[in-house]
């Protein structure tokens, strides 16, 4: 009994670990998360826009409805390849990880286990705004 439960909290603390490694690098002012993405198949299209849906009803349930996700689509085909830019807004860090760690995210993550293998290829990346002279 007492390694089964050491075994659980060394799983949990490496759980949590990651995650706030993961949200070390997120930006304390307004930045653009930005995913490049190219789909394994025209199939994949309506699951990734459904789990998107999802995702920004959860989103905005947590307290950010400006900050949704949003898909386009590129509007050329070059030889069959699926491009797609999946963006989203974020006023800073402390919104970013409470709607990433809140019950409403986590329950649609666990509701689309396997979207990462509809995307054959993704780059993302959080942006800051260049303030201009």
């Amino acid at each position: 009994m007492r390694y089964a439960t050491l075994r659980l909290l060394f799983c949990a603390g490496l759980t949590l670990s990651a995650a706030l490694a993961q949200n070390m690098d997120v930006p304390n002012e307004p930045f653009q998360a930005v995913h490049l993405m190219v789909l394994k198949s025209a199939d994949a299209e309506a699951p990734i826009m459904t789990m998107m849906a999802d995702f920004n009803r959860a989103i905005a349930k947590a307290g950010c409805p400006k900050c949704i996700y949003h898909l386009w689509k590129a509007n050329t085909d070059t030889n069959g390849v699926r491009n797609y830019l999946w963006i989203s807004s974020w006023p800073g860090r402390d919104v970013y990880v409470k709607i990433h760690t809140s019950a409403e995210y986590k329950a649609v993550d666990q509701k689309h286990p396997d979207a990462d293998k509809l995307i054959e290829k993704e780059i993302y990346g959080r942006y800051l705004e260049m303030k201009l002279p």
